[in-house]
């Protein structure tokens, strides 16, 4: 029978992906070593897609490769403010070289803004390969910890911003969209939040007997809910104690107390 086609995800995840050649490395050994193919068939059962250091390394390349880019743009912009003068940087990463400027000439890869979009396709991709390490492997803790902590750090920025955009930018921006700066910030931070909260769901399918997924969740919850409803995050202590043993729910407890009394949870551990 033919193949399955990749979903549009995988699509614009690979279309990232193979500019970065240290991330198409680890692209082609998962799919060649399955047995060839992107869309998975009846010859992926066995290799490196079941392997989850393949995975893990997959994603800790990704993790470098955008430190690098982010790190890079912070600086570039810095450097701009400081001494209001258009500079052009060149980073590498991931294998690929970029030559950045506020304006277009020969030799330059990327403006600020085409490389703050480059960033945030690396971001979509390694959502995606997330996605896809998880849907293989939904048994592994240690792929679903590291999927849903890179979900939840997507949350970490109060506003819809890009991480160099200051206040009057961000100002700007909303007005030039005529959107209320609260609508927008408030929006992004909704949809960032019901996707990470839809993969802790998932991941307690298999893993509902880790106690450090439910206080993982239980902290996400408590931080990052729009609605700062106790509710929400009470329901996700009571379904821990459920599901779990009772040789367990000393750890929930004492989180559970904690944060009752007001504290923030405290080291989850995992």
């Amino acid at each position: 029978p033919p193949r399955p086609r990749p979903s549009p995800a995988v699509t614009s995840c690979l279309s990232t992906v193979v500019a970065y050649p240290a991330l198409l490395q680890h692209e082609e050994s998962l799919s060649v070593r399955a047995g060839g193919g992107f869309g998975g068939g009846a010859s992926s059962s066995l290799g490196a897609c079941y392997d989850v250091g393949a995975w893990m390394a997959y994603l800790e390349s990704i993790d470098d490769a955008l430190d690098i880019l982010k790190d890079g743009l912070r600086s570039l912009s810095a450097e701009n403010k400081k001494d209001h003068v258009a500079r052009t940087a060149t980073i590498e990463a991931g294998g690929r070289t970029f030559r950045i400027s506020s304006a277009t000439a020969p030799g330059i890869t990327h403006t600020r803004g085409q490389f703050r979009k480059e960033i945030e396709r690396v971001v979509r991709a390694r959502i995606t390969v997330g996605e896809r390490a998880v849907s293989l492997l939904p048994g592994s803790y240690k792929l679903w910890k590291n999927h849903l902590l890179f979900r939840t750090s997507l949350l970490e920025r109060p506003s819809s911003a890009p991480a160099d955009e200051t206040e009057e930018r961000f100002r700007k921006r909303c007005d030039r969209n005529r959107i209320p700066q609260y609508l927008l910030s408030s929006s992004e931070h909704h949809k960032r939040y019901a996707a990470a909260k839809n993969a802790y769901e998932r991941s307690l399918v298999r893993l509902h007997k880790m106690p450090a997924i439910w206080l993982h969740y239980a902290a996400f919850t408590a931080l990052y809910d729009p609605s700062r409803d106790p509710t929400a995050v009470r329901r996700v202590y009571d379904r821990a104690l459920v599901s779990l043993p009772a040789s367990q729910h000393d750890r929930v407890w004492d989180d559970y107390l904690a944060w009752t009394t007001g504290i923030l949870p405290g080291k989850t551990g995992g």
